[in-house]
């Protein structure tokens, strides 16, 4: 061999362990081949490798040695691991030393703590109580591992170390209930599951405590991936599995406890949690609104109708004070309190509250109920009442031996002292000195006697007399009230008390419900009057219509037949006026008009009303002066419509009862400062008939006219001035009149008006073009023919052509089979079959065609509520038109929509 030979060199450094080969000569030792690893592993280098002690001995060594040594190779403390394989060989007579040499630091260091960790590991299952096994998948073999915890626990069950058949012959170990879960755990990992796990009853044994076990397989995979075998692990949760049925029991007794319950609410008191609340009342479900049990116990206390109780209440039911309790042993804790309903009775509830600990979480909860005891609280308070204040005294007639016994009494010197004994005659003396009997009644000796009561009390039962009280005290009243207190023919059991409250109290009732008839009456005779004067008003232009409308169809005359129609159409009106002033005043009176304000320019008001009615005016041959301080640009933010109905129904009036060559003169002045919160005043005053001084007191009344022989022609509904004065209510604003018989009336209204700024909205009235009329499509949804056939007439005078519908949802399909742009218009009417107009006009809006939300639908309804109004717009509808069809709105209202 030669150390130069390369070729043997580079085999050797290829090695994948440390090698040396060394000729031996007696103590000395020369190398042959030493690899890298060598060199490397015992940090030596070739030409010192005789300085090597531990080297030397190896090389040296005449056995054969297989070992793992521990040495400091850099001689710095860098202890490590080596395994060693030395043994002499002899070569062409030569005595040659063989060194193989692994460091195995890792793997040896590794064992170590494998074997520390498993001493920990099996120290860990005997203090926790952990029963650990094997299972071993192939053989169905369980084998109990080798703790003194798992050694106790199975032979406490008479089960082997090895376990053979596994898990079919521990099944008869367990409950009937679980058996299944337990096979089937072990199944599952027998299938590959990578664990499985399931809580089990052990069988009950004589001599042996109840057993529940969670056990946990957690699988074993061979080098192919399948199941080898499954470790077992066993935990003993008995005392916990007790606790929760415990717990569990508790919960459901408490929840039976209490079936009648007015609220039951769970707290977690630990963690500052309230739900699962029961009640049949809703105000009593807001106590959990919030979640928590704080807001619990607050919002409960809103409803406590007592301070005194409710500070008794925060000193027990807080989170911190409970869970002090319930760590001082007190599981329950109560509080009796009043509380008020809505409609102002008052009611006594019990509130109890139960605490337990949750044996899975450690939480303190608790579980609260409301009681009803109002007839035991009632029942306490009578007889607190009974023995208190209530009673002036409590006495004992003995009618057998004629005695009085005094047993209670609340002040003064009344008839003796408590509890002594005394001649009956003594009591009668006492009420005949100090009360006085009502007329009719009897002697005190004769309804006082004691054989007397006693009769009365045989044929009627209990009764009582009633006394007003003598000299300073003739202002009391006072009552005696008589009954057996065992049996009959015993003891008779006497109480006095004052009476005089509830005596004032009945008589005030009594005044009340007198004056609650006359009031009745009143209103019935009010109603009489109001139904009277409506029949009357809606008989009058009724009879003009039928009447002319006769005489018209038998008339040959076309002038006079004429002038019958023109008759009809006045009637009419006055009948559409009638009609719309009833609805309107019917709706002021139920609530259902509000204030809509908006900002208008005051142009828009009196100056337009007054324009409107001046032509009438002038051909009466009535003058009209108009006094407007304000600028007719500001903006006023008012409800136009009911300001202009203020104006219109005040000038047309003054205008009505003017005579020829008479003059109505209308101001609007500005109040500054203001008067009772008014800052406007219109005053409008005329040189007419005037109103006597009885009318003045009920000219407000509804139908309410003067019968004057110059008022005799006027036609009207008696109903302007009520809406007018309706009005000036709802806008908080204050209306005076003056007038005299032939000389004239002057009406002074003062509101509080708001001036409304540049940027609000101004909704002004714009003057439509009719000329867009002519030559448009209409489709008209009507169900009603003769409206349909009026609609139709009205239409065609303006050119327009009509196609019609009988109910809405006919009037949906022509519109959907029509061509896009087709209809330039749709006329709705509100209440249809089928399909009424609302829905119809929605439904057009939802269509995915161009024309769907472009095309104008205007309502047509005998409807002329603003709450229609506002659903109209609401469904998608620009414009609405109330029924009778007056012909110039009609077309104003088309022509707008359509520009």
């Amino acid at each position: 061999m030669k150390m130069n030979d390369e070729n043997i060199k580079k085999i050797a450094d290829n090695l994948p362990f440390g090698l040396g080969v060394f000729f031996v000569d007696g103590g000395n030792y020369e190398p042959v081949i030493i690899n890298t690893a060598f060199v490397e592993l015992f940090d030596i280098d070739i030409a010192a490798v005789q300085r090597k002690k531990e080297l030397a001995e190896l090389v040296l060594s005449e056995s054969v040695r297989h070992e793992k040594i521990r040495f400091d190779r850099s001689g710095a403390g860098d202890f490590r691991w080596y395994r060693i394989d030395a043994r002499r060989l002899e070569i062409e007579g030569r005595e040659i030393s063989v060194v193989c040499v692994s460091d195995v630091t890792e793997e040896t260091e590794a064992a170590v703590e494998q074997q520390k960790m498993r001493t920990m590991y099996e120290a860990a299952v005997s203090d926790t109580g952990i029963v650990v096994w094997e299972y071993d998948i192939a053989a169905h073999r369980v084998i109990m591992a080798d703790n003194e915890f798992t050694r106790y626990d199975y032979s406490k069950f008479d089960l082997a170390k090895v376990i053979e058949n596994a898990p079919y012959s521990l099944a008869s170990k367990i409950a009937d209930a679980d058996v299944e879960k337990f096979l089937g755990i072990y199944r599952a990992v027998d299938g590959g599951a990578p664990e499985a796990s399931c809580e089990v009853w052990y069988k009950l044994t004589p001599g042996q405590e109840p057993r529940c076990e969670q056990i946990r397989l957690f699988t074993v995979f061979g080098d192919d991936g399948e199941p080898v075998s499954a470790l077992g692990i066993g935990r003993n949760i008995t005392e916990q599995k007790l606790a929760e049925k415990k717990y569990e029991l508790a919960y459901k007794e408490l929840e039976e406890a209490h079936p009648m319950s007015l609220g039951s609410f769970h707290l977690n008191l630990t963690t500052n949690w309230c739900g699962n609340g029961k009640s049949p009342l809703g105000f009593v479900l807001k106590q959990q609104e919030k979640g928590t049990a704080d807001s619990y116990f607050q919002e409960f206390a809103k409803l406590i109708a007592d301070e005194d109780v409710r500070e008794k209440y925060f000193k027990i039911f807080t989170r911190e004070a409970l869970l002090r309790q319930f760590e001082n042993g007190v599981t329950n804790v109560s509080i009796e309190y009043p509380i008020e309903y809505e409609d102002g009775t008052r009611h006594w509830r019990s509130g109890l509250l139960f605490m337990l600990r949750n044996p899975i979480t450690g939480d303190i909860e608790a579980v609260t109920y409301a009681i009803d005891i109002d007839d035991r609280k009632r029942n306490e308070l009578i007889m607190e009442k009974l023995t208190g204040s209530s009673f002036e005294y409590i006495a004992l007639i003995d009618p057998k031996h004629n005695l009085f016994k005094l047993c209670n009494k609340k002040n003064g010197d009344l008839c003796g002292s408590v509890g002594e004994k005394s001649d009956y005659a003594g009591f009668i003396d006492f009420v005949k000195t100090n009360y006085e009997r009502q007329d009719g009644e009897e002697p005190y000796e004769n309804a006082l006697a004691a054989d007397k009561i006693a009769g009365r009390l045989e044929e009627e039962g209990p009764f009582t007399l009633v006394y007003d009280g003598a000299g300073p005290d003739r202002s009391r009243h006072i009552q005696l009230k008589f009954s057996w207190l065992e049996k009959p023919g015993g003891l008779i059991l006497v109480m006095q008390s004052d009476i005089t409250e509830a005596f004032e109290e009945q008589q005030k009732r009594l005044a009340q419900v007198q004056e609650a008839l006359l009031r009745e009456a009143k209103a019935n005779e009010a109603k009489s009057v109001f139904l009277s004067s409506m029949s009357h008003d809606l008989r009058t232009p009724l009879n003009g219509i039928i009447g002319f409308i006769d005489f018209a169809i038998r008339e040959e005359d076309p002038q006079k037949r004429m002038d019958y129609l023109l008759k009809v159409r006045s009637s009419s009106e006055l009948l559409h006026d009638l009609i719309n002033d009833t609805l309107e005043l019917s709706r002021i009176e139920s609530g259902k008009v509000s204030i809509e304000c908006e900002a208008v320019p005051a142009r828009e008001i009196t100056p337009a009303v007054i324009t409107a009615l001046r032509p009438a005016a002038e051909m009466k041959g009535v003058e009209i002066e108009m006094n407007l301080l304000s600028s007719p640009d500001t903006l006023l933010w008012v409800d136009k419509l009911k300001m202009q109905k203020i104006v219109l129904n005040l000038v047309s009036n003054a205008v009505k009862y003017t005579h020829q060559g008479g003059r109505v003169r209308v101001s609007v002045i500005k109040l500054d400062p203001p008067e009772n919160g008014c800052n406007q005043r219109l005053i409008v005053e005329d040189t007419g008939i005037g109103m006597s001084s009885e009318f003045l007191g009920r000219i407000f009344e509804p139908f309410a006219q003067e019968k004057r022989s110059e008022a005799l022609s006027v036609e009207g509904t008696g109903l302007g001035l009520t809406i007018v004065k309706r009005y000036v209510d709802l806008m908080k604003g204050r209306i005076t009149v003056q007038s005299k018989v032939h000389e004239g009336t002057k009406f002074m209204i003062d509101l509080p008006v708001k001036y409304a700024a540049d940027r609000e909205l101004i909704k002004e009235s714009k003057a439509a073009d009719e000329a867009v009329l002519k030559g448009k499509n209409v489709l008209l949804c009507e169900d009603n023919l003769v409206n349909t056939e009026i609609a139709v007439l009205l239409l065609k005078e303006k050119g327009l052509n009509a196609e019609c519908a009988e109910n809405g949802r006919i009037g949906l399909e022509k519109f959907e089979q029509s061509e896009t742009g087709y209809y330039d218009i749709v006329l709705m009417d509100i209440r249809m079959p089928v399909m009424d107009g609302l829905e119809t006009a929605a439904a057009i809006r939802k269509l995915s065609r161009e024309d769907a939300g472009t095309v104008p639908v205007v309502a047509m309804t005998a409807d002329a509520f603003e709450e229609s109004r506002i659903a109209a717009a609401e469904a998608g509808m620009n414009g609405y038109v109330t029924k009778p069809i007056d012909p110039e709105n009609l077309y104003r209202t088309i022509a707008e929509v359509l520009s």
